[in-house]
């Protein structure tokens, strides 16, 4: 039941995180989106085992990427970024509802260039804390040791219990102890590339989208030819299509990290696709 402390949104899902781990919590997912509003939402904590239950259980419920969703949320008065919302990890089995599924990637595209961002710069200047911009080029993709305290890889497991102050799980459901069974951690991989910024100088971002980590967790034990094989469809295979990154902040040290990839086919392909479906008929 929704208290009245909480209030029920629609939001369109464009960003989900890969899990991240505390002792203290279990393993939990960070979901970013769009209300029907037009105003950025991260919603957190999700427990893990919302998304990997499903398969072992028809009645369990998760969502994916460019779901519509509704659900019971507050605003997360502890987190200064001010797009932050709390949800129920207890409950939200029962209160979630998958409205519809975007699935063409036209509608998408239309969806998401209502709310691009000119540029990373401009986007730090305005003060949010979630955004979408447009690589103008994607220069590489890297692969680091998440140890060393280098700009841009503050996002420890440390710092992610400091980030959940405030969600204590005093009676744990069967999702939030199902969620202390953990993934594999989380590495720094992510994305050298410029944005459409006048002035840009060129970026280095963690990638944290479920997508890539999952991409790279498939290969991770195969060594460099494993990790060419990543790259490859990392970068060469993303150089061919259009590129969005959906980027966010980290709690305590305002990082700016990538938390989802959107990659629909460019224009002449899309063209070529409608030609040759026309063609069929």
């Amino acid at each position: 039941m929704v208290t009245s402390a909480y209030q029920r949104e629609t939001i369109t899902v464009v960003a989900k995180t890969y899990p991240e781990c505390s002792q203290k919590y279990g393993c939990l997912v960070c979901t970013a989106g769009i209300n029907s509003q037009g105003e950025w939402r991260r919603l957190y904590p999700i427990p893990w085992a919302l998304f990997w239950s499903v398969k072992a259980n028809a009645h369990a419920k998760g969502f994916q990427k460019f779901d519509v969703i509704s659900l019971p949320i507050r605003r997360k008065t502890q987190d200064s970024r001010h797009e932050s919302y709390y949800l129920n990890p207890h409950t939200v089995e029962d209160e979630l509802h998958i409205v519809e599924h975007m699935k063409e990637w036209e509608r998408r595209r239309a969806f998401l260039s209502l709310y691009l961002d000119p540029d990373l710069e401009t986007l730090w200047d305005s003060q949010r804390s979630l955004g979408l911009i447009k690589p103008r080029m994607i220069q590489d993709f890297l692969q680091k040791d998440r140890t060393r305290l280098e700009p841009g890889e503050e996002l420890t497991i440390e710092k992610i219990e400091e980030a959940q102050q405030g969600v204590l799980f005093d009676v744990e459901s069967e999702l939030v102890q199902q969620s202390r069974t953990s993934p594999d951690p989380l590495p720094w991989i992510g994305y050298k590339f410029l944005c459409e910024g006048t002035d840009c100088r060129g970026h280095e971002m963690m990638c944290i989208d479920w997508e890539i980590q999952q991409l790279f967790r498939r290969y991770r034990n195969r060594g460099p030819e494993g990790f060419q094989k990543v790259k490859d469809r990392a970068m060469s295979w993303m150089n061919q299509r259009e590129v969005y990154f959906v980027v966010g902040t980290t709690w305590r040290f305002k990082t700016w990290l990538i938390i989802g990839v959107f990659y629909p086919p460019k224009e002449p392909e899309r063209k070529q696709q409608t030609e040759e479906t026309l063609r069929l008929f």
